[in-house]
């Protein structure tokens, strides 16, 4: 049961993450952010999840990348 959680915390991480590299496309190429300014939160809810996705990035980077490294 734990290994399920585990693959399901991954996934949602890698999801996040990967929002996180959309709003840094969409930021270069149209110059707006993907949180903020295209669904119109406010600026504190916005940081909050921004904390989030970074928290996310760095999971990725200790958690999944590891793994993925090792199978090659």
């Amino acid at each position: 049961m734990k290994s399920a959680n585990k693959k399901l915390f991954d996934s949602l991480a890698l999801i996040l993450a990967s929002i996180g590299a959309l709003n840094w496309g969409i930021l270069v190429v149209l110059d707006r952010e993907l949180i903020n300014g295209v669904f119109k939160l406010g600026q504190d809810v916005a940081n909050i999840i921004y904390i989030v996705i970074a928290l996310a990035g760095i999971w990725c980077l200790f958690s999944i990348l590891p793994k993925s490294m090792k199978k090659k």
